[in-house]
């Protein structure tokens, strides 16, 4: 479509403006298209949450339309957006139902869902299922002489063998598909490898070696502006290294990069804030921070980090076509095999720790992206009750729900919503800079300024007036 061939400040207008003739001509099709239009935008700019709003006002429309076409289209780019936000065993879910439809098929369709359903059982630590899947579909893009999907497989191969702490077979892999990697341009998919290759280098102890490759997860950023949440860690390993050698030039410029990437992601990504594990907390940076300034007698150069989230993902363009059909059935069984040998003991355990039916725990989730994308948070004198009411499950449900997969509290995760939103508005407009802390407490829907500051200060680990200062 020529809307992605256009420039990239344009292609959100564009989207818009397909959605607007849309709605003009009534045609839930074209509608449904120019949705799907949009989400595709977003997704490449990183703009996941969004994107999956697009996705599921076309999924709305598909299936009014019962088209089979769009439905499953819908439910790949579901399930990709889903796993490039840490969703995992929802895009599970979704992939499973696209890889069994696209199995009679045959061709991209099938071989991409495939690929993406075995990232989402790595994510989850299923890596035996993982490597099945990367092997089946690297034989079935051979047989069918479909070449350009086999590094993707390989690339995935070989994360999987670093996880598996098979670190040089994994280094194998991956230095293998620098020239394909080249070849496609594909700069997304050579930085992760970049940063594996790293990782490997790093448990080998080579270290050098290591930060050679670490230090190009840089070098993309700063000419493409790209960026994954499990890539963040490059530069806390980079920083450390430099620290230790008494390199505090290098040391004090990596400490800035990782403030703009901690930007980055802070506004893609914000809805795993909880569940990233960073050695450079706010708190520690800020100290880590002074320390190298006085080393280097350099004053002032680094501003207060943000929160963000770390996962990993792949964004692969999906071109969904129809093939001539085929006799899979010996396929289906296997993959079924393979997929569904751990799914019975799966959904037992989910209902053991929830006592939940997986369908309304489901139901509460995607809810609860809806609440955080309507900014429903900001609601003043929000309780656990209200959100339960808004929700539409009773407190006991919500509360299990949110605490086992936000990892806290019912407040607590409406009140790291606020702080996090406050950030925002604070680093992004410089005029609440200037608000009282009351007024800031009003803004996003705190009872006092006292429990405003004293949420920020325990969420952030530095006082408001530090955080205000450090701007």
């Amino acid at each position: 479509m020529l809307i992605h061939k256009s420039e990239k400040e344009f292609q959100l207008i564009y989207a818009d403006s397909m959605i607007i003739i849309a709605q003009r001509s009534a045609d839930k099709l074209i509608a449904l298209q120019a949705h799907i239009t949009k989400g595709l935008v977003l997704f490449n700019q990183n703009k996941c949450g969004a994107a999956l709003e697009e996705y599921l006002m076309a999924n709305r429309l598909a299936v009014q339309t019962d088209d089979t076409y769009y439905t499953y289209q819908l439910k790949f780019l579901m399930g990709q957006t889903k796993y490039y936000l840490g969703y995992y065993d929802e895009a599970i879910s979704l992939l499973r139902e696209c890889v069994e439809q696209y199995d009679t098929e045959g061709g991209k369709p099938y071989l991409i869902s495939l690929h993406a359903l075995g990232l989402c059982y790595q994510g989850v630590g299923k890596l035996d299922i993982c490597s099945a899947l990367n092997k089946m579909g690297i034989q079935d893009a051979r047989e069918t002489e479909d070449y350009d999907m086999i590094p993707f497989f390989e690339q995935s191969e070989g994360i999987n063998q670093y996880f598996k702490k098979n670190y040089r077979n994994s280094i194998m892999s991956l230095e293998g598909l620098n020239t394909s990697l080249i070849k496609k341009n594909d700069i997304r998919n050579e930085t992760v490898r970049n940063f594996y290759l790293g990782k490997n280098y790093i448990a080998l102890q080579q270290y050098e070696k290591a930060i050679g490759y670490l230090a190009k997860v840089d070098t993309t950023f700063n000419n493409n502006v790209f960026i994954r949440p499990e890539l963040r860690e490059a530069y806390e390993i980079m920083i450390g290294h430099y620290k230790s050698k008494g390199d505090y030039r290098s040391e004090l410029y990596l400490m800035k990069q990782l403030i703009k990437v901690d930007r980055y992601l802070f506004t893609n990504f914000r809805h795993l804030s909880r569940k990233i594990d960073k050695e450079y907390n706010t708190g520690k940076l800020m100290a880590a921070r002074k320390e190298a300034n006085e080393a280097t007698e350099t004053k002032r150069l680094l501003q207060i980090l943000l929160f963000t989230v770390s996962v990993g993902a792949l964004i692969l363009p999906l071109t969904l076509f129809y093939r001539n059909r085929r006799n899979k059935i010996k396929k289906r069984k296997k993959i079924e095999k393979i997929i569904n040998s751990q799914s019975a003991e799966e959904n037992e355990e989910e209902m053991h720790v929830l006592g939940i039916n997986l369908e309304i725990v489901t139901a509460i989730l995607d809810n609860l992206e809806k609440f955080e994308a309507s900014k429903g948070f900001l609601e003043k004198g929000l309780t656990q009750a209200r959100l339960a009411m808004i929700l539409g499950y009773n407190t006991s449900y919500v509360s299990k729900v949110i605490n086992h997969y936000k990892e806290c509290k019912v407040m607590e995760y409406i009140n790291d919503l606020r702080i996090n939103y406050i950030i925002s508005l604070l680093q992004n407009e410089r005029k609440y800079r200037s608000y009282t802390h009351k007024a800031l407490a009003d803004e996003v829907g705190f009872g006092s300024a006292q429990q405003f500051v004293k949420v920020f200060e325990k969420k952030t680990g530095v006082g408001l007036g530090e955080f205000l200062v450090q701007i």
